[in-house]
């Protein structure tokens, strides 16, 4: 990312302990924790969600944050998860909390260090490189990173330009997530309608609402539950041609699944828990959120994080897909566990589902899929469209804090 000589004239490249200093602040009293983002935002977790994290029984280590301090996650701020945090409260050792000492601006050295982990140069930096992160728990191997300074007033002017144009285009991506969102919701209303039930119905009336119109029965009547499960790390086991699901690849609902981001070769599923299902059979994600689904397009395996339903011939797989997406909070009020929440496979069984006759069924599905169509067209437009926000979004980061970008001109 930094070559000297297409930095400005003014700049320097200095080591970052030539601008920030490690803290060690003590605990507050009471204090929220403090979570740094892959987005960027550093704030009190419980601003944001308090679900899905690991939490440890004993908070040894943990240090104070303030109010503009710079938080830098050592082992996921290559992916972003960095910047100047909005609230005091507490972190866990693995951040180094930090403040400049010479006056410079903590917001353009969070914008600089956002665009080195996005092209690649904090990787190149790191000297212990982990799975899917980059270690910089020692603080030496953090603080020599290569920084490029240029004047103080410099850097105030970037950070309020990037500041304005990161908000204009994270409001123009809510914007679209919300009517993505939208769309979303009317295609359960949609389901909603075809079942005739409300689609707001409550978990605990699931059951009541469905056998208004239809017989009902445990979903183990109809289809066989499959458990999953995830082979060792022998080299042998991956990047093989076998999809293998986790709740990961079920996050957006894809209602096909054709791939996945890691993949098992034959040899790993018989050596493990594991199971590939055929063809037709349905993928629903079971804890870390319980009721992520999509149907197999092509045989695939699973982690345990999820499991497999194969459907009888009585039941048609996309109408049981449709139904399952209308049962989401019944299906998760179904869960339990301490740690987490987990939808087990007796459970699953146990649920209750509509069963009309086989040709209401496909008639429904069809129905269905005609209006999936138009939803899924419009919301991977969207999608899209928010991808290359974010890209604008990076690509702006890295130009200005480059020097590539004068932002004088850029705001004119």
């Amino acid at each position: 990312m930094i070559e000297r000589e297409l930095l400005p004239s003014s700049w320097t490249i200095v080591p970052l302990r030539r601008v920030l200093r490690k803290v060690e602040r003590p605990v507050p009293d009471g204090s929220g924790i403090v979570t740094a983002y892959r987005s960027g935002k550093v704030g009190l977790r419980s601003a944001t969600r308090e679900e899905g994290y690991t939490l440890s029984e004993a908070e040894t280590g943990y240090q104070g944050v303030e109010r503009g301090d710079l938080v830098f996650h050592a082992l996921d701020g290559f992916a972003g998860a960095v910047g100047v945090s909005d609230a005091a409260g507490r972190c866990t050792p693995v951040y180094h909390v930090c403040e400049p000492f010479l006056g410079d601006d903590p917001r353009f050295i969070a914008f600089s260090l956002r665009a080195m982990g996005s092209t690649g140069f904090l990787a190149v930096q790191a000297g212990n490189v982990r799975q899917r992160s980059v270690d910089f728990r020692a603080w030496d191997a953090f603080a020599q990173i290569p920084f490029p300074r240029p004047p103080i007033s410099c850097e105030r002017a970037i950070a309020d330009s990037l500041d304005a144009e990161t908000r204009r285009i994270d409001l123009l991506i809510e914007k679209k997530r919300r009517l993505a969102a939208s769309l979303e919701a009317w295609f359960v209303s949609r389901i909603a309608h075809e079942f005739g039930v409300d689609s707001r119905v409550a978990s605990s009336s699931w059951e009541t609402a469905v056998s208004a119109t239809w017989p009902t029965a445990a979903l183990r009547r109809y289809a066989r539950i499959v458990n999953g499960g995830t082979p060792s790390a022998e080299e042998d086991y991956w990047n093989g041609n076998v999809v293998w699901v986790t709740p990961e690849d079920l996050s957006d609902d894809p209602l096909e699944i054709n791939e996945s981001r890691r993949t098992l070769t034959a040899l790993g599923v018989a050596s493990s828990s594991a199971t590939a299902i055929p063809t037709g059979s349905i993928v629903i994600s079971t804890r870390a959120p319980i009721g992520s689904l999509g149907i197999a397009e092509v045989p695939v395996a699973f982690n345990q994080g999820c499991r497999g339903i194969r459907p009888s011939a009585a039941l048609d797989s996309r109408f049981l897909l449709f139904q399952l997406m209308l049962a989401r909070p019944y299906l998760d009020s179904l869960g339990n566990g301490t740690t987490f929440k987990e939808l087990s496979a007796s459970a699953l069984g146990a649920a209750r589902i509509a069963v009309p006759p086989l040709p209401q069924q496909i008639e429904i599905r069809r129905r269905l899929m005609t209006a999936h169509r138009v939803t899924s067209d419009a919301r991977a437009r969207l999608s899209r469209q928010i991808d290359l926000l974010r890209e604008r979004r990076q690509a702006l980061i890295t130009a200005a804090v480059t020097g590539q970008l004068d932002v004088a001109k850029a705001a004119a």
